[in-house]
């Protein structure tokens, strides 16, 4: 089969999803391992393969749904495949090493394991996600699909006059990009990575990301903010679901990693206002409490608040050794996006379902002309919140008890504009 070589863009030198850094001593959920592979519905043929499928699904109590669905957020989607990224001096170069199948019709009786049943869940959840959309006026580009792609990260290394490649693959995970590459149809891409067993087992207690109905619709979020932010040189590049503490989260803080913290938190309340639901990752390790935008701590205990301390952790970040993945950590744009997106939920919790969309949007649309590269980056945050709170309570009637939420979940900034 003919190669096909495309040379990524330099953002993906710092994908998040495979990167970890080596002067933190931190046992995580690894983005790397080998990859458990889903088989197309006419590739289960045993029914004790069926069999031990719905067993492993019902133990976790995450089945997704059988049901068809569809959804006019997508335009097209792929299922499997197999590619290399090859690292380069500038980033990587793609190469298709087994073209991935299009799904082009659902199978109401696609069999639980199969590319059919994992695309028809991510469907299902997008489907909400549209519903949601639909409250408001806009309308967003359509995005591509791919399932379970095998991805290997490969790194050319050379002994002597001997080259080798040194291959990972990617697994748990799920990302959006916004950025075009050739071998695709579309600009904007969503992907989710194959479940796969790492050093540590298979994380999140087995459940498969796109079994968790808010995945898919966090996913949908960082698009829904890449077309309302705009700010290319802010938002440009990827944002994936579940990261590792990447060599620049220990960095200090800068304009660009305060929106991607925003970012995360925007795709957090799409996510959860397209389900409605109190527990969103109920048995499910390392995200039970620290992404459940309905918890009021992290599993350590720390409260969900933007304190100065939380916030010095995030801005000048120092080194620490983390024993699990259940602890806070403060530099990593997820778990203080988590923080945002709780304060956020809690100040538009009591608007109607249209005035949240309105606030929403209108916010992150606020936020794209007033924050820029070169501002501080506590002064961007800053002006993140006030433009938040300036909407939330505009479309309150100018409630005063706006500004007492405000106060409570984000203390560093506190306000008196409600006096």
């Amino acid at each position: 089969m003919r190669k096909l070589y495309v040379v990524l863009s330099l953002v993906f030198l710092l994908f998040s999803c495979a990167k970890e850094a080596q002067e933190v001593n931190y046992i995580t959920i690894s983005s790397k391992g080998d990859p458990i592979e889903l088989k197309h519905d006419e590739e289960i043929l045993s029914s004790a393969d069926r069999d031990n499928v719905r067993m492993a699904e019902s133990i976790f109590g995450h089945k997704g749904s059988s049901k068809c669905a569809s959804t006019s957020l997508v335009s097209h989607i792929f299922q499997g495949g197999e590619f290399d990224w090859i690292k380069v001096e500038r980033g990587y170069m793609e190469t298709v090493q087994s073209s991935p199948r299009e799904y082009l019709f659902c199978n109401p009786n696609s069999i639980l394991g199969s590319f059919n049943h994992a695309t028809t869940s991510i469907i299902q959840s997008l489907k909400e996600t549209e519903n949601l959309i639909s409250y408001t006026d806009y309308i967003f580009p359509k995005i591509e699909l791919r399932v379970a792609p095998l991805i290997s990260e490969v790194q050319r290394r050379q002994s002597g006059n001997t080259y080798y490649d040194k291959r990972e693959f990617l697994v748990n995970n799920a990302f959006y990009t916004n950025y075009p590459m050739t071998n695709r149809k579309h600009k904007y891409l969503m992907t989710f990575l194959p479940q796969g067993k790492t050093a540590f087992g298979v994380p999140f207690s087995g459940v498969m990301l796109w079994n968790i109905p808010f995945v898919p619709s966090h996913e949908y979020g960082h698009h829904i903010f890449s077309q309302l932010f705009k700010n290319e040189s802010l938002v440009k590049g990827h944002a994936c679901f579940n990261t590792v503490i990447a060599e620049e989260e220990l960095k200090p803080a800068d304009s660009a990693k305060v929106v991607r913290s925003l970012n995360e938190a925007f795709a957090d309340v799409i996510g959860q206002l397209s389900h409605n639901k109190k527990e969103n990752f109920k048995g499910v390790n390392c995200f039970e409490k620290i992404r459940d935008i309905h918890s009021s701590s992290y599993a350590d205990g720390e409260q969900k608040k933007l304190t100065s301390r939380f916030l010095q952790k995030f801005l000048n970040p120092s080194y620490k050794v983390y024993t699990s993945c259940n602890q806070t950590l403060h530099p990593r744009i997820h778990h203080f996006g988590a923080t945002l997106a709780r304060g956020i939920y809690k100040l538009i919790e009591h608007l109607p379902i249209e005035q949240k969309m309105e606030a929403l949007f209108s916010w992150v649309e606020q936020m794209g002309k007033a924050i820029q590269a070169h501002h501080p980056p506590k002064y961007s945050l800053k002006v993140a919140l006030e433009l938040l709170l300036d909407n939330v309570y505009d479309k309150s009637n100018m409630d005063k008890r706006v500004c007492a939420q405000f106060n409570k979940y984000f203390p560093v900034f506190a306000t008196n504009k409600c006096l």
